[in-house]
């Protein structure tokens, strides 16, 4: 895993955020698994300073901390802290006009997020100028509900655009509840480095 990103004129970057709180198994290997299905050339994991859709996070340099645990030995991956950098809530179209700013327009980036995202993909702020920036990819887990289009969304366009991946079982909320309650959390589902920071810096408790 490399901090230091810099694309080569046309190259594509896969990006991916989140709050990553905490990065379980299903942060790191679906997005991979994207990466692997649209041939990009790298994989950017962007951590959210303060998600406008989400209220109670835990501090930020603790999340950086654990999703670079969690992505060690992972090839091709990179963490871009610019959102941890600005003020305020992180908004999406935001950081994609940063980084084709920084980047040029011989770099080309798309955008990951879920198919549950999808579904309220109309809320987000300037979503049009995102679509524009970064093409979107959609993942769609193996077994998971039909996907929903917003109204108004040309459905064709958009399901053109989804992949399938693996279905893991497992999500942010439930391990900070299991975490909470010094439940034992499976290796396969949140690494052993990322619950020995957790355990050490006492948190979720």
């Amino acid at each position: 895993m490399g901090d230091e990103l810099t694309p080569q004129p046309g190259d594509t970057v896969l990006l991916f955020g989140g709050s990553f709180d905490p990065p379980h198994a299903a942060h790191i290997r679906l997005p991979q698994q994207a990466k692997d299905a649209i041939g990009a050339d790298h994989l950017a994991f962007i951590p959210a300073a303060q998600q406008p859709l989400k209220h109670s996070q835990t501090p930020a340099h603790h999340r950086l901390a654990m999703l670079k645990l969690a992505l060690e030995g992972s090839r091709g991956c990179h963490v871009l802290e610019l959102e941890l950098k600005r003020q305020g809530p992180s908004y999406t179209v935001d950081t994609l006009r940063e980084l084709k700013a920084t980047w040029g327009q011989d770099v080309t980036l798309r955008f990951l997020i879920g198919a549950d995202q999808l579904a309220a993909f109309n809320r987000w702020r300037d979503w049009q100028s995102i679509e524009q920036l970064a093409l979107p990819v959609i993942m769609h887990r193996d077994g998971q509900m039909p996907i929903t289009v917003p109204e108004g969304f040309d459905r064709e366009k958009w399901l053109k655009r989804v992949i399938q991946v693996d279905r893991i079982d497992i999500s942010s909320t439930n391990l900070r509840n299991q975490l909470a309650a010094g439940k034992h959390i499976d290796e396969s589902l949140l690494a052993p480095l990322v619950q020995s920071y957790i355990h050490q810096h006492q948190l979720y408790r």
